[in-house]
């Protein structure tokens, strides 16, 4: 093949005109160039479509910041109401030693307001407890302090005396008795 204006077909071998739709000798289609257009074609198809693939990606992406900035908590002005089932220790823990697992289904997740006597305020400021009106008793109600207003309340309290307090009870259990989350000291 001397001449540029020549080429081979693909189906029969012969020689014959690159511009030829068909072979002389066989009648096969030239595809040679047809082919090579198809494949520039797709090629150019191919690059635009994962180009804009990853062009909506990053949209996507920053989208999904921006949803997820505006999926943010938002705080209200205005409070639920919460409604309080009042307790004394001395209950709660007569419930705990009757049956555990009654006293956690019953209690666990509840809002209370509950009055003991104060036992232990920690060092740290993180929790107070408040056991019933018995003697040696050892285990109660640990309260846990969540803010720093509470925590000026706790300060200001002794040991041995009775108060009263709202907040979630959010464990239960026959060996550590009751953990509660403070919402506030009356």
């Amino acid at each position: 093949m001397s001449n540029n204006k020549m080429t081979t077909c693909k189906t029969c071998g012969k020689e014959m005109a690159k511009s030829a739709k068909i072979c002389p000798s066989c009648g096969a289609k030239n595809k040679k160039l047809g082919g090579v257009l198809v494949a520039i074609g797709i090629v150019i198809v191919l690059i635009a479509f994962v180009g804009s693939l990853g062009g909506n990606k990053k949209s996507s992406t920053k989208s999904d910041s921006v949803q997820s900035d505006s999926n943010k908590p938002i705080v209200e002005s205005t409070t639920e109401s919460i409604e309080y089932t009042t307790y004394t220790v001395d209950d709660l823990m007569s419930q705990l030693n009757d049956n555990a697992l009654k006293a956690s289904n019953d209690h666990k997740g509840e809002y209370v307001r509950i009055t003991g006597k104060l036992s232990t305020i920690d060092s740290s400021g993180k929790y107070i407890s408040l056991l019933p009106n018995t003697d040696f008793a050892i285990i109660g109600v640990t309260c846990y302090i969540k803010n720093e207003e509470t925590k000026a309340k706790v300060s200001e309290l002794s040991s041995d005396s009775l108060i009263t307090l709202t907040g979630k009870i959010t464990e239960v259990g026959e060996v550590l008795g009751y953990s509660l989350d403070i919402d506030n000291i009356e």
